[in-house]
């Protein structure tokens, strides 16, 4: 598949999107690399990928960290990563935490997801979750 992999600048709007090449841990590890070389990112489009719960996991536990908080991130796609239970869990932690940043949140896609969404506080937030 082909590599998306672009940064928009659109006045106080940065975004992080890659399509069709993650592949679990390791390709959270990539996104967690990228976003240590940014100054600030308030949109992550990771849809179309296989992160799965391993590589949502890190992902989230990367964005929890004293590092990952400083980014305000207020959108996420994670749709088609076939995130089971502990990836949505993980997330539930990092939108739960009000240290991690996952206040700012306020659009989450989670289309494809195979697991129920009970772990998710919704606060203020939107979240699209088709089959």
């Amino acid at each position: 598949p082909t590599t998306k992999l672009f940064y928009e600048l659109i006045p106080l709007l940065f975004c992080f999107s890659i399509t069709w090449t993650l592949l679990s841990y390791i390709g959270a590890e990539r996104v967690i690399t990228e976003l240590k070389s940014r100054q600030q990112v308030s949109r992550l489009l990771l849809g179309h990928n296989f992160l799965r719960n391993e590589g949502t996991e890190a992902l989230f536990k990367f964005l929890t960290s004293p590092e990952g908080r400083r980014f305000e991130i207020s959108g996420i796609d994670l749709s088609l990563n076939e995130i089971g239970d502990r990836g949505l869990r993980a997330i539930a932690q990092y939108l739960a935490d009000e240290k991690s940043g996952g206040f700012a949140v306020r659009e989450l896609f989670l289309r494809g997801v195979s697991a129920y969404i009970s772990y998710l506080r919704i606060h203020y937030m939107t979240v699209f979750v088709t089959r």
